[in-house]
């Protein structure tokens, strides 16, 4: 598990972009979220949706644990807090789907869309770090 800041996409087209100086902004969401190698796509709970307040922006066919399901897809921006303590924002959006699991004890489940834009290292004794 790691905390990652989530920040609703303010307009498609032009997309305003977010800076460490704007940690302050209300429009930022700090949620818990589980970094899963073996799932393609980002996905966020029911629970995320809410706290970001945002609207779908269409529906996509997925492949999930229970089969191929039509789901919500949404469109945000992630980021991470350093070791500095100052936040990493990606400047691509991440058009994520809406993860069907109740209670699931994370808000987002980070996929390959996200880690394969960085470097993640596990180690032998379970410690691990992620850095793009």
């Amino acid at each position: 598990m790691c905390d990652v800041v989530l920040l609703p996409i303010l307009q498609l087209d032009g997309m305003e972009e977010y800076s460490g100086k704007q940690q302050k902004n209300s429009n930022l969401h700090g949620l818990k979220a589980l970094i899963d190698t073996g799932a393609t796509n980002t996905c966020l709970t029911p629970s995320a949706v809410e706290q970001l307040d945002i609207l779908p922006v269409g529906m996509v066919e997925v492949m999930g644990i229970h089969g191929v399901e039509v789901v919500k897809q949404y469109c945000f921006q992630l980021g991470f807090m350093d070791y500095k303590q100052e936040m990493k924002i990606f400047t691509n959006p991440i058009e994520g789907t809406l993860l069907g699991i109740e209670n699931p004890g994370f808000d987002v489940l980070l996929g390959m869309d996200v880690i394969s834009q960085g470097t993640l290292w596990v180690r032998p004794n379970g410690d691990w770090s992620f850095e793009f």
